[in-house]
């Protein structure tokens, strides 16, 4: 069809034909294969525009038909710009920002399996995080079908905690030294 978007190459071109036979057609300068009154062949592309333009010629005179179709064969390019690779945090979610550049419009963003809005070829959205490693992955699909992603890994800790258990609040002692017994758990440590 006129205006074809596609990231295939090369593409199958097929048409139809009437006119006193033999009748001969070649679309760019590629010889179709003519069956009766249908034609077909495999024409290579470029990346971006390409204007096909089918010639059929008998001996009476000839006639031309064209299309345009657009080659892209090109993933986007997506970036996660926030938050950074092996970042750490002690949050029960994140705030993920990053941009997305493909030639053709991009038709879906999915950042861990949801959809989210590219708005100026721009996408923020927040994940949740469980404790432990958190991968966040980014992937966009293009109108013509590409897809391109980016991926961090975030880890989500739990800050120490401390309790002091004995001498009790209010302690008064004549002892010079007192022993202090302490609660503790820490499992990862956060600046």
């Amino acid at each position: 069809a006129d205006g074809l978007l596609t990231n295939q190459a090369p593409i199958e071109v097929t048409g139809t034909l009437a006119g006193t036979a033999p009748v001969d057609v070649a679309v760019i300068g590629v010889v179709a294969i003519v069956t009766g009154d249908t034609w077909t062949a495999s024409i290579p592309l470029v990346e971006g525009a390409n204007s096909l333009t089918a010639a059929a010629t008998n001996a009476f005179g000839s006639a031309s038909d064209a299309i345009s179709v657009t080659l892209d064969a090109t993933p986007p390019v997506v970036t996660i710009t926030t938050p950074a690779e092996g970042a750490q945090t002690a949050a029960g979610s994140v705030v993920v920002e990053g941009t997305v550049v493909d030639a053709s419009a991009i038709t879906a963003l999915l950042v861990n399996g949801l959809p989210v809005s590219v708005v100026g070829g721009s996408f923020t959205t927040t994940v949740s995080l469980a404790v432990g490693a958190n991968p966040i992955a980014a992937v966009a699909t293009d109108a013509a079908g590409n897809t391109g992603s980016d991926s961090v890994d975030v880890t989500r800790g739990i800050p120490p905690t401390i309790a002091i258990a004995t001498p009790g609040q209010g302690f008064a002692t004549t002892q010079a030294e007192a022993l202090v017994i302490h609660t503790r758990s820490a499992r990862t440590r956060f600046a």
